[in-house]
């Protein structure tokens, strides 16, 4: 039940824009966190958001798991570079 509560929080939080909660979100659906069900591709486009907020910790995630051919990479990687800051 607190699960279910603690990702009903984050999914509203996420809904309003709050680029920590896209990343928790996120990371929640991409490795199936909290009882949430693995979803990669739901994972994917919650760190897409959280990175285009500018949350550091989503871009450098999606920069380790995204195709090299991927549209959004190119993005990232013009936007942030490569540094492991």
């Amino acid at each position: 039940m607190i699960r279910k509560t603690r990702i009903r929080l984050l999914q509203k939080a996420a809904n309003a824009g709050n680029k920590r909660a896209q990343y928790r979100l996120g990371l929640c659906y991409y490795y199936g966190r909290w009882g949430v069900e693995k979803d990669q591709s739901q994972g994917i486009a919650w760190l897409k958001e959280a990175a285009k907020a500018g949350h550091r910790k989503a871009i450098k995630l999606l920069m380790e798991i995204l195709p090299y051919n991927d549209p959004d990479l190119y993005h990232l990687q013009k936007e942030y570079g490569d540094s492991d800051e």
